[in-house]
């Protein structure tokens, strides 16, 4: 069955070069060789990929997703609907008064965090209890 037509018999033969070499890398990774019917009917093997040291080294050097969202500039309220301006860049933030760590672009955002959550994390971060 073909699936698409090629342009030349030279992008075919890679192609198929190409999917015979991803159907050994998925037989190296299931540690078993696959019989023609499509298995001996146990249970699938579990893939465990080979990664690359590249990858590995740029996955390492990435913040946490914690770091990155303080690096952003974006309104605290997780409900924030606004899309004013081309991005987040220009949106104006004003800190939240009692602890400055969460910033917000509008008094309904601000009012919405406080009353589901934030109102008590910033006592908390300010020592004052609950």
């Amino acid at each position: 069955m073909q699936l698409r037509a090629h342009e030349s018999p030279a992008e075919a033969a890679t192609e198929a070069e190409a999917f015979e070499t991803l159907a050994a890398a998925m037989d190296r990774w299931a540690g078993e060789e696959v019989d023609e019917e499509g298995g001996d009917g146990g249970a699938a093997p579990v893939l465990e990929p080979v990664l690359d040291p590249a990858l590995l080294r740029l996955a390492s050097a990435m913040p946490t997703p914690a770091a990155a969202r303080r690096l952003l500039r974006t309104c605290a309220n997780p409900g924030c609907a606004n899309l004013d301006g081309d991005s987040e860049v220009g949106l104006r933030l004003t800190p939240c008064a009692g602890c400055g760590e969460a910033a917000y672009c509008c008094r309904d955002c601000w009012t919405a965090h406080w009353q589901a959550g934030h109102r008590a994390a910033c006592a908390r971060r300010l020592g004052k209890g609950g």
